[in-house]
């Protein structure tokens, strides 16, 4: 649980929070950020190895029954449609670190070695209930869902950052899971 100060837990504690941006719209079989760039141009987010399985309503059911809430409607959306998966844009900044990850995977349900339900389990000694994991980065540093308010953090549990200390290793990324989406860029090598 969350207590004074920000702090997640003993060994997690998370930077500032920053205001929201635009929201974004599911549709289809891929997600569509709805949101005017400097070009004025629509992104359209893909992601390889999505549905894989394909998930079903009873799974997603049993997840928010098993966290003792009902998911945000753009996080359900995105996993009745693509279940997880790599995303094409994977590019991450943190704001509080003047950094960047880049994001190898989003969690599903029921998928080998990415599901939601395991990383919860194996996770729970530093997160405890407040927190969902629902992506990875390309060091096995967890994207996480504060399951009170729908933020979205960035765990550097291998203290990758030059921000992270051992007192404050969680960092906020995104006010929602669609303004997770709409913050990834491309990477270029």
């Amino acid at each position: 649980m969350q207590e004074e100060g920000g702090a997640i837990s003993p060994q997690v504690r998370y930077g500032k929070t920053m205001q929201a941006v635009e929201s974004k719209t599911i549709e289809g079989s891929c997600i569509k950020a709805e949101f005017q760039s400097r070009r004025g141009k629509i992104n359209t987010m893909k992601f390889a190895k999505d549905n894989t399985p394909p998930l079903s309503m009873k799974d997603l059911i049993k997840l928010e029954q098993e966290i003792g809430c009902t998911l945000p409607q753009d996080y359900r959306n995105f996993l009745i449609h693509h279940n997880g998966g790599e995303p094409e844009y994977q590019v991450l900044t943190i704001p509080d670190c003047h950094d960047e990850t880049l994001v190898d995977r989003f969690l599903g349900i029921g998928r080998t070695h990415d599901d939601i339900q395991e990383w919860r389990e194996e996770l729970s000694d530093d997160l405890g209930d407040a927190f969902l994991a629902i992506g990875l980065d390309s060091g096995g540093n967890a994207l996480l869902m504060d399951l009170l308010d729908w933020k979205i953090y960035y765990w550097d549990s291998a203290r990758y950052l030059n921000c992270s200390s051992d007192d404050e290793n969680a960092f906020w990324v995104a006010d929602s899971f669609s303004d997770l989406l709409e913050r990834l860029k491309l990477y270029r090598p």
